[in-house]
């Protein structure tokens, strides 16, 4: 039996399949989590941002980090959110804009944690064991982040196939 590469290529899904795809709801896996994702970000803005107000005599360089934590904290709220009030399943655009915001946010954290070990010698320990959790949550955003986009333009190019056809 003679094989060709389109013999062994996966079927093509119909038009009318992915609609149904498209317009299904949020996984209840996925809304759990997503549900857990708001509420630890309301719960760590709600924390800073009452620590922020209420301590005025807290060093400026804890104002900042606190600041940071506060603002990272509302965003991920906002994207928590969104994808819960929208009730349609996670697209690939969406999945590639978060693994971007994490790997945004934990090299910020990488670098404040770098900036602590080279400036306070006297918290370098404690920076340095930051700066290793920091790394792994760079390299496991960075793979998400890899993942996504793979994902992205393999729709795109499917895409890209059904419109020609």
């Amino acid at each position: 039996m003679n094989t060709t590469p389109t013999d062994l290529a996966p079927p093509r899904p119909s038009l009318a399949a992915m609609q149904a795809q498209l317009a299904a709801e949020l996984s209840p896996r996925h809304r759990g989590l997503y549900t857990l994702l708001l509420l630890s970000a309301l719960a760590v803005a709600i924390v800073s941002g009452s620590l922020l107000m209420t301590e005025e005599a807290l060093p400026l360089r804890t104002r900042v980090a606190l600041g940071g934590v506060f603002l990272v904290a509302l965003v991920w709220t906002v994207v928590a959110t969104r994808t819960l009030t929208h009730r349609r399943v996670l697209l690939a655009r969406q999945r590639l804009m978060t693994s971007r915001l994490a790997v945004l946010f934990s090299s910020l954290f990488l670098l404040g944690a770098a900036t602590v070990a080279a400036t306070q010698p006297d918290l370098r320990s404690t920076a340095l064991a930051a700066m290793f959790s920091g790394v792994v949550f760079v390299a496991a955003a960075v793979l998400l982040w890899y993942r996504a986009g793979r994902r992205y333009r393999d729709l795109q190019l499917r895409l890209r196939a059904l419109s020609e056809d």
